[in-house]
């Protein structure tokens, strides 16, 4: 016999009492005078001889009584070797994939599983050996151990997205009963399809005993968010659903507009919502969800997507083209231009320059701009702060002392210009290859376009150590910067120290200028630094495009670091994810699980048993294993035999005190009165 609480087993000192009790309470000798003895004598020696035994009895169930007490405390039972027929160990399979967290009156699939495992580790005896495995692709088997780390090991274990494969889980079960004759293999599912084999499983060698336990329910509902396509016009949502035909409510929340709604009929149509093409985070949510709770939200990323919009602000317009500050721009971005058709371009002057012309502009570019009014200011910093990107290019109208406000990444510090006269150096400066960052660093090859031949003549120099967060883009061979970048709420202030026209260099003449305003304006419009896509599926590795380190900030709060050369991160939870690179650009990304493990539709348990091999028998929850012919090794609970020896010894005590006997007595002197 063995005991699950052994400390208990001190109690056994009880027993001792009545022992003490009955040497204490020894009936004493009295002296009673009597006449003559010749009868008493004869009595009293048949009296004496029935009261010995009857007090050896009383103290034996006296100390039974107690001593069974205890061994109930200490909660005994009896381990069975088994008849040779039976397993020798368990291999335990927990179905962990995601549909396993469907609930259904506040227990979900993985609880019922799990409970099915434990009631067979409850069997076990102190000698027995389990193993453990779960169905994820990333899962090793664990054991052999004892039922205590058995128990420890099903406690912890969780539902795990990404891929499952119930089949490699099972060659891995198989493998570990080969090395006990008789091993048995337990299957917990829910019998949802998605991570179980198509065709029956082929076992080589002899057969093993597998038992399927059917922990789902038999009419599973479940509605969930499934296919979004994001298009410059706006979202298509598809719903999917399963166990259910009534029309659900799919809600749509942008930034800075008003809850939408769409009536579906799951799995049989989507809805589509107009929205704007600006940047934030789209929530979409489909009510009632049904069994399965994180399908049920999406949180969408939104990215600017359609061709961007680009405004150009000329501030010295003049009528002779040949001298217009925006020539060789308007030329490259014209119909009938090197970048034809990758940008939709406008052009104001300046002068003419109202708040409205800026709405839905995604870059505007400033060349050689005059002070702007108040209004236009606050315009202009508002369209930034949410999002647009402002491109200042030097000029002549730009001098130190002039007050550009929150235009520019930096005040203005001091005006350059190369002398022409001195003997001892060029009359001009280059670009500095080595100086190139940001959007610029692909210039470092000369084939992508050489701008280290642009010549320099004129340029302007901000004050960059009286603002925080400016970012070089481009230097001077003197190592002066001249083209410079601050972040600005959502959007971005990038300053040109030169000129786009001949006046101050010759950019626009080099072979790179096309490529290099091409380049701005996708990086002014965000659609040029490499992201992650905006959903992607948990539990799988992602391969992030970025060439420095980032940090990845997880839905609940925990933060890693990642650079190229380390393995691919696995978003494990199921949300809303931040990708925050060195130079301060932010990404986000959702990560959901794959919609196929939303449709909680199941095999028939015929049909799950006959693809799980031959031999394999479906339990139901909350059932035995019908091992039939098999004595199985394990723990037999021996609690209801000591209850029952209790029971009896305090009944035999009642009746051996006398107090069953008074009772009696008090009985048939009630029925007699």
């Amino acid at each position: 016999m063995d005991f699950l609480r052994p400390w208990f087993l001190w109690g056994l000192a009880a027993a001792a009492l009545p022992v003490l009790l009955h040497l204490l309470g020894r009936r004493r000798v009295r002296t009673v005078p009597v006449g003559t003895l010749r009868f008493l004598e004869r009595a009293a020696a048949r009296a004496q001889a029935r009261w010995r035994i009857r007090r050896w009895l009383l103290l034996l169930a006296r100390m039974l009584a107690l001593a069974g007490l205890t061994l109930l405390y200490a909660g005994p039972g009896c381990t069975t070797g088994g008849d040779g027929r039976g397993p020798s160990g368990w291999v335990l399979v927990l179905d962990t994939s995601p549909s396993m967290a469907a609930v259904r009156d506040g227990r979900s699939a993985l609880d019922r599983a799990r409970q099915a495992l434990l009631a067979v580790v409850d069997r076990a005896g102190p000698q027995d050996r389990f193993w453990f495995l779960g169905t994820s692709a990333r899962d090793e088997i664990q054991g052999p151990m004892d039922p205590a780390g058995t128990r420890q090991a099903l406690e912890a274990a969780r539902v795990r997205a990404g891929a499952h494969d119930l089949g490699r889980a099972l060659a891995a079960a198989r493998a570990a009963a080969g090395g006990g004759q008789g091993a048995v293999i337990v299957v917990a599912s829910d019998l949802q399809a998605r991570a179980w084999p198509r065709q029956p499983l082929r076992w080589d060698g002899p057969r093993v005993p597998m038992f399927l336990v059917d922990c789902g329910w038999p009419d599973p509902v479940n509605v969930w968010i499934g296919r979004v396509a994001e298009t410059p016009e706006g979202l298509d949502v598809g719903v999917g659903g399963g166990g259910t035909d009534a029309t659900v409510t799919l809600r749509l929340v942008e930034p800075s507009r008003p809850a939408r709604k769409a009536f579906v009929e799951p799995g049989r149509a989507g809805a589509r919502f107009s929205r704007e093409a600006r940047p934030g985070i789209v929530d979409l949510t489909v009510a009632p969800g049904g069994e399965l709770a994180w399908d049920d939200r999406l949180r969408l990323p939104s990215r600017r997507s359609g061709t961007p919009r680009v405004l150009l602000v000329n501030g010295d317009p003049q009528g002779f083209e040949l001298r217009d500050e925006l020539l060789f721009v308007r030329k490259a971005l014209a119909p009938d231009g090197a970048l034809a058709g990758r940008f939709r371009v406008s052009e104001v002057r300046q002068s003419d320059l109202r708040p409205g012309d800026l709405e839905g502009v995604e870059v505007i570019l400033v060349a050689n701009p005059r002070p702007f009014s108040g209004e236009l200011v606050r315009a202009l910093a508002e369209r930034v702060a949410g999002g647009a990107t402002l491109v200042v290019s030097a000029g002549s109208h730009l001098v130190p002392g002039t007050d550009f406000g929150p235009l520019l990444p930096a005040p203005l510090r001091d005006r350059v210009e190369v002398p022409a006269d001195d003997p001892s150096r060029p009359p001009y400066e280059t670009l500095d290859p080595a100086g190139f960052g940001g959007f610029m660093d692909v210039f470092q090859d000369p084939g992508r376009g050489d701008l280290a031949a642009t010549k320099v003549r004129r340029y302007w120099v901000l004050d960059i150590r009286s603002a925080d967060g400016v970012r070089v883009l481009a230097r001077l061979s003197g190592g002066a910067p001249v083209m410079l970048e601050r972040r600005r709420g959502r959007g971005r202030l990038i300053f040109v120290g030169t000129t786009l026209d001949r006046d101050g260099a010759d950019l626009c003449l080099q072979a790179g200028f096309v490529p290099w305003l091409e380049r701005l304006v996708l990086y002014g419009s965000g659609r040029l630094r490499p992201r992650v896509p905006p959903v992607v599926q948990a539990g799988v590795s992602l391969d992030l495009p970025y060439p420095g380190t980032v940090t990845i900030e997880g839905p609940d709060g925990f933060r890693v670091l990642w650079a190229p050369g380390d393995p691919a991160p696995v978003p494990e939870a199921v949300g809303l994810y931040r990708v925050v690179t060195q130079a301060g650009t932010e990404d986000r990304f959702f990560a959901r699980i794959d919609p196929a493990e939303s449709d909680l539709a199941r095999l028939e348990p015929a049909e799950a048993a006959r693809r799980l091999g031959e031999g394999t028998m479906w339990v139901r929850p909350g059932r035995g294993l019908p091992l039939t012919g098999r004595r199985l090794p394990g723990r037999v609970d021996a609690s209801a035999w000591v209850a029952g020896v209790v029971l009896g010894a305090l009944l035999a005590e009642a009746l051996l005190s006398g107090r069953g006997r008074g009772w009696a007595g008090r009985r048939r002197a009630d029925r007699g009165a």
